[in-house]
C-alpha cells in the first residue's frame, strides 16, 4: 500500500512494487492502484487459503550469505547475516559475504557514508569476507561480488516474473518501485532484466513499509462455498449469498471505527474437472467487479477472459462450476501527506564527492548526490550514486534521473 500510495501521489496506476530488505525480498503487482490479492499462498511450502495481498517472497536481501554448492557454483541465501552480527562491513562480528560485502567492494555503496548516519562501514572487512569466498571459487575478489550482484539479481528478478508475466502481464507496462533498505540498489539491473521503461524510489525508500501500514484501508473479507454448475445456478440465490456475506462484512468494518467506501462482489470458477480455481471481481485486478444481481452469463465471460489472460487459452465450450462466492468490503483509504520538496537549483549542488565504481568488469568514476539536498526538477544521468538517510540508490549509466515534485527519483533509459 506505500508503494500505491506514492504511485497514486506520482499519477502512476500500474506498479511493480519491489521490497528488498535484510533477509528477504517482497514483490507484488499494483494495477489501477490497488495492489492483488490472492486467495492461497503457502508459507514454508505449506499451503492456506485465506485471502491476503499477493506478495511473493524469495531470500534474498542486502545481508542473504554467498557460499560455493558442492558443485562449486556459486550461490545466494536464504541464509542471512541479519542484523546481528549482520554483514561483515558492520564491523560487528560478521565474517561470511553477503550482498551488502558485494556493494561496499564495487562501490556501490559508499564507506564514507554512516549508514542510518551513525554506523561506519568497514571496506576492509568486506574484502576480506569476499576474498575467502573468490579463493573457494579460483575468481577474483571483484569478480565474486559481481557474482553475487548477478546471482541475486537473478533470483530477484525470477521472483518479479512471478507476480507479472506468469500471471498474464507485460512487465514493459508497469512501472518499477524499488524500496527497502537495499531495493534502491538493484533497481537498475532489475529493470533492464525486466524491460522495465520506468523506475520511481520514493522519497523515505528505506522506510516505505511504514507509510504503507498507515495508509491501507480496513478491509473485510468474506467468502462461502457454494458449489453449483453455472448452468444450474440460481441468480437469485447467488444475490442472497452475496447479500449475507455484504451484510456481516459491513458490519466488522463498521466495528472497526472505519465507515465503508467501497464494496466489490467476485466469485472463483474453474473448469470442470479442474482442481484450481480463478477469482473474478474481487481481487481479479483488470477483471470487472461483478453486477449485483449475480448475472451468470457475466460471470462465466469474466472467467473466461481472466483463463485467457492467465494462460493464454480459454474454452468457451467447456462446462464451468462456480466454487466460492466472495465479496470485499473497504473503508476509505487513508491520505498520508506527502510533502512536496522545494525546486532544485540544479542537481550540481547535490554533489559531495566522487567515488570510484566497478562497472562491467572496469572502474568508473561517478559522482555521489546526497539525496536531501536534490529539489524537484534536478536532472542527472549516471552512473552515480545517490545517498539517503534511510536507502542508497545505484543509477546505472544507461539511465538518466529527474526529481519530481515529490522528491521520488524518476529514472528512464538515456539515449547513449
Amino acid at each position: 500500500w506505500g508503494a500505491a500510495a506514492v504511485g497514486r501521489a506520482c499519477g502512476e496506476d500500474r506498479l511493480i512494487a519491489f521490497d528488498m530488505g535484510g533477509t528477504s525480498t517482497d514483490v507484488t503487482l499494483i494495477e489501477g492502484g490497488r495492489p492483488q490479492v490472492t486467495a492461497e499462498g503457502a508459507i514454508d511450502g505449506l499451503p492456506f487459503a485465506v485471502t491476503t495481498t499477493d506478495i511473493h517472497t524469495v531470500g534474498a536481501g542486502g545481508g542473504s550469505i554467498a557460499w560455493r554448492d558442492a558443485g562449486g557454483a556459486l550461490r545466494v541465501g536464504p541464509r542471512s547475516a541479519g542484523a546481528v552480527p549482520g554483514p561483515a562491513c558492520y564491523g560487528r562480528g560478521g565474517t561470511e559475504p553477503t550482498v551488502t560485502d558485494a556493494n561496499v567492494l564495487l562501490g556501490h555503496l559508499d564507506p564514507g557514508t554512516q549508514l542510518g548516519g551513525e554506523m561506519a562501514m568497514e571496506p576492509s572487512r568486506a574484502r576480506s569476507a569476499v576474498a575467502s569466498l573468490a579463493e573457494e571459487l579460483g575468481l577474483g575478489a571483484l569478480g565474486t561480488a559481481a557474482g553475487i550482484l548477478r546471482v541475486v539479481e537473478a533470483q530477484m528478478a525470477k521472483a518479479l516474473r512471478v507476480v507479472s508475466v506468469e500471471q498474464g502481464h507485460d512487465p514493459r507496462d508497469f512501472t518499477l518501485v524499488p524500496f527497502g533498505g537495499a531495493g534502491p540498489l538493484h533497481q537498475g539491473a532489475l529493470a533492464r532484466e525486466l524491460g522495465c521503461r520506468r523506475v520511481l524510489v520514493p522519497p523515505n525508500a528505506g522506510v516505505l513499509s511504514a507509510v504503507g501500514l498507515l495508509s491501507a484501508p480496513v478491509t473485510v473479507d468474506g467468502v462461502r462455498t457454494s458449489l453449483v454448475g453455472s448452468a444450474d445456478a440460481d441468480p437469485e440465490v447467488l444475490g442472497r449469498i452475496w447479500d449475507e456475506l455484504e451484510d456481516e462484512a459491513r458490519a466488522l468494518v463498521l466495528d472497526q471505527g472505519s465507515s465503508v467506501e467501497h464494496v466489490a462482489r467476485g466469485a472463483d470458477l474453474r473448469y470442470r474437472g479442474q482442481a484450481f480455481e480463478l477469482t473474478v471481481g474481487v481481487g481479479a485486478g483488470s477483471s470487472p467487479t461483478l453486477p449485483d444481481g449475480g448475472d451468470v452469463d457475466a460471470m462465466v465471460a469474466a472467467f473466461h477472459d481472466a483463463h485467457r489472460e492467465r494462460y493464454g487459452y480459454d474454452q468457451p465450450e467447456e462446462a464451468v462450476e462456480i466454487v466460492n462466492l466472495r465479496v470485499r468490503v473497504e473503508g476509505p483509504t487513508p491520505s498520508i501527506p506527502l510533502v512536496p520538496v522545494a525546486a532544485g537549483s540544479g542537481a550540481s549542488s547535490a554533489v559531495v564527492g566522487t567515488r570510484t565504481v566497478v562497472v562491467d568488469g572496469g572502474e568508473r568514476e561517478c559522482e555521489l548526490y546526497d539525496r536531501s539536498r536534490l529539489g524537484a526538477g534536478d536532472t542527472f544521468d549516471g552512473p552515480a550514486i545517490v545517498v539517503g538517510l534511510d536507502a542508497t540508490c545505484w543509477v546505472e549509466p544507461w539511465q538518466g534521473v529527474t526529481v519530481d515534485p515529490l522528491g521520488a527519483l524518476v529514472m528512464e533509459e538515456v539515449s547513449s
